[in-house]
Order: structure tokens, then C-alpha cells, then sequence
């Protein structure tokens, strides 16, 4: 491995080892419980109002194109990101069956009895000081600390297989992100990434207290 690829390697490695992760949502939302009974099942077509920035795309491009076709870690990651959606959703462990499209009609033999359409918006707090301390993060491994705080919300409005509008729902979080590389033990503890609790998990969540769509028993 090369000076620059064991650098893209190590940085994204000392991010994700020392970062602690608040997650918050509106306090009167209840705790969620593993429920007893599933809804009915679901064809879920999300679209994302967050495009991408020209960088974003060009790194995204640089970073596939390093790998080729048939590298196994490239595989790897193109199954990881198919799987990436319906994961988020099958966590919340309340639905029946269901399917995810992404930006695109489901054929009409692919639809469940019920259909949410779901518009997604992404946006992080910004600034010249934030930029300032980011880069000083970067540079020094993590050293100085850095904080980012992002706020995810959703518009959604739920069908009936006739197309019939049922109702609507939205929801919102701010996941805060605080990143220093002596938070490094915090990676053993709720406070870390990957516990992290994807939009789509609580989203679902939401759904399944709106009552908008029936439910059955767990058997």
C-alpha cells in the first residue's frame, strides 16, 4: 500500500474511532419499543431533496475509479450501499414486508397494498470557523477537536394501492458529531458511530405511531 492510500485509509479510520455522536429529536416523542404487532407491508419510494456537491460527485467518481471492476472491496461497497436503505428500514422491526425505490416509480406489480412516498433534506451547519477548525482536524489526526451538527428531516405522505391519499407525516433530528482523537474510548460505548440511529430507522418509527397504516399480530 502507498504513502497516499494508507493516508485515505488512516484518516477516515481515526474519524470514525474518535467520534461521539449525540442524536436528538423532539423530547415528547416516546421511546421506542420493539412493538408487538407489524404493519400491513409497504413499497417505500424515497426522494432525496440533498443533491450532492460538484466535489462530492468528483470524489465519489476519483474513489471508484481507483478500483477496478472486479476489485473485491469495490463489490463489497457496491452491495453495502444497495443494501443500505432497506437495512435502515428493517431495523425498526415493525413491518410485515416491504420494498424501497430510490428517486424512481415501482412497476405496478411491485407494489404492496400500501405506498409512502417519502422527500428527504439534509443540511449541515456551516461557517468560516467551522471550515477553519475542520481543516485543523484534518491536519493535525483529530488532535484539535472538531464538531459537526447536521439536520435531517422528512416530509412523507402515505397511499393506498388506488392512490388514494391516507395522510401525512414529518419529522425532524439533529445529529451532533464531536470529533477528537481522545474520545477514542467512547467508540465502546452508545455514544458512538455506528450506534448511531439512521434517519430511516426513526422515520419508520414514526410511521408505525401514526397509526396510518394497519397493523398485525406478531406471530
Amino acid at each position: 500500500m502507498n504513502k497516499n492510500n494508507l493516508l485515505f485509509t488512516l484518516i477516515p479510520f481515526l474519524f470514525n474511532l474518535s467520534c461521539l455522536v449525540s442524536f436528538s429529536r423532539d423530547a415528547s416523542i416516546p421511546k421506542w419499543e420493539e412493538p408487538t404487532q407489524l404493519m400491513q407491508p409497504v413499497t417505500f419510494i424515497l426522494r432525496s431533496n440533498s443533491k450532492p456537491s460538484e466535489k462530492t460527485e468528483e470524489k465519489e467518481k476519483t474513489t471508484r475509479s481507483r478500483l477496478p471492476e472486479n476489485d473485491p472491496l469495490r463489490q463489497m461497497l457496491e452491495v453495502k450501499m444497495k443494501n443500505l436503505f432497506p437495512d435502515q428500514i428493517a431495523a425498526c422491526k415493525c413491518l410485515v414486508d416491504f420494498n424501497v425505490y430510490l428517486n424512481e416509480e415501482p412497476p405496478k406489480e411491485e407494489r404492496f397494498e400500501y405506498i409512502v412516498e417519502i422527500s428527504t433534506d439534509t443540511s449541515y451547519k456551516s461557517g468560516t470557523l467551522r471550515s477553519i477548525l475542520l481543516y485543523l482536524d484534518i491536519f493535525t489526526l483529530t488532535l484539535i477537536p472538531y464538531q459537526s451538527v447536521k439536520e435531517t428531516s422528512y416530509q412523507a405522505t402515505i397511499f393506498d394501492r388506488n392512490h388514494k391519499e391516507l395522510g401525512k407525516i414529518t419529522g425532524s433530528a439533529e445529529v451532533s458529531s464531536y470529533i477528537q482523537l481522545f474520545l477514542f474510548p467512547l467508540m465502546f460505548t452508545k455514544y458512538s458511530r455506528p450506534n448511531r440511529v439512521p434517519m430511516l430507522t426513526w422515520f419508520t418509527q414514526d410511521l408505525f405511531r401514526s397509526g396510518l397504516i394497519p397493523k398485525v399480530e406478531n406471530d
